[in-house]
């Protein structure tokens, strides 16, 4: 009996340890960042991409910070009037969505 659970830990610990193995690495150690649906088509390229890069890009495109707190920044488009969030995580954008305008203080 002790050598059929030594046996079946020693297989459920390569299964384990192969499927971690498998899975894509990032060298931020979180979840590659990707576009999602509530992503504007002209922001989709700021996702995944440099923070401090980002805020430049963000007033080119005629966006303006509505408010920050924390790591979560809201930007508001006056010409659309839209409102999207930015999430940034060890610097990179990790996401950007289209958001209800009261979230920028907007009615």
């Amino acid at each position: 009996m002790k050598i059929r659970s030594a046996l079946l830990l020693a297989v459920t610990t390569v299964a384990v340890g192969t499927a971690a193995w498998m899975q894509p690495w990032t060298p931020s150690g979180i979840a590659p960042a990707q576009a999602s649906d509530n992503t504007p088509p002209e922001l989709e390229d700021l996702v995944g991409g440099r923070a401090t890069q980002g805020e430049v890009a963000f007033r080119e495109r005629g966006y303006v910070a509505a408010r920050y707190r924390g790591l979560t920044a809201h930007w508001w488009h006056a010409a659309s009037h839209r409102c999207v969030r930015s999430v940034t995580a060890k610097g990179l954008y990790h996401s950007v969505d289209a958001v209800p305008p009261g979230q920028c203080g907007m009615m």
